[in-house]
């Protein structure tokens, strides 16, 4: 179960982090956060909670909890009614989205190489997930090696951390979903 959880953690992470690895600077522009120095502009303090659709359902709440010299920390934990919760805490470099460091329950782990993905394709799209109605960028990810697609609904000007709003992934386990329940601390 231990193996699950990990490779769950990396499969959010990824997810997250490629729309961040290759993203195109028209997508920050449409968005309107031009100026950021950093490619990491969270708040110590600001966090986002989300619906999970997968092999069994459960949530996922993200909270950027400290920062140190241009890093900041942000833990993760997972929650299944079947296996319990799931703590993944990182330290990623605001410059360049790196992480620096990676736990999983406390254990400390090799950070997880960032994959190799494509964007296919951006559009506008409003969505309604359960924390209300989003205008967003649809952003189409390929992973180079796999041949994988993902989709991931953003707005990071009006929602916390790394603005997802819908995400939609395969994984070795299956596909998953997540969806935007709750955002704060912006």
């Amino acid at each position: 179960m231990k193996r699950f959880a990990v490779v769950l953690s990396f499969a959010l992470l990824f997810a997250s982090q490629s729309l961040f690895a290759d993203v195109p600077q028209n997508i920050i522009r449409n968005l309107a956060i031009q100026g950021v120095t950093d490619l990491i502009d969270w708040k110590v303090g600001e966090w986002a909670e989300f619906q999970m659709e997968f092999v069994f359902p459960g949530t996922l709440k993200k909270e950027v909890t400290g920062e140190e010299k241009g890093a900041i920390w942000v833990v993760s934990v997972m929650s299944f009614d079947a296996f319990g919760d799931t703590e993944v805490k990182m330290k990623l470099s605001r410059a360049t989205g790196e992480i620096l460091e990676f736990y999983v329950n406390g254990e400390k782990q090799d950070p997880p190489a960032m994959p190799k993905v494509d964007i296919v394709d951006q559009v506008e799209e409003v969505i309604t997930v359960p924390a209300g109605k989003f205008q967003t960028i649809k952003v189409t990810l390929k992973d180079r090696e796999t041949g994988d697609m993902s989709y991931i609904w953003v707005n990071p000007r009006d929602v916390a951390m790394e603005g997802i709003v819908q995400m939609q992934s395969s994984t070795q386990y299956g596909d998953m979903t997540l969806k935007l329940t709750a955002f704060g601390g912006m």
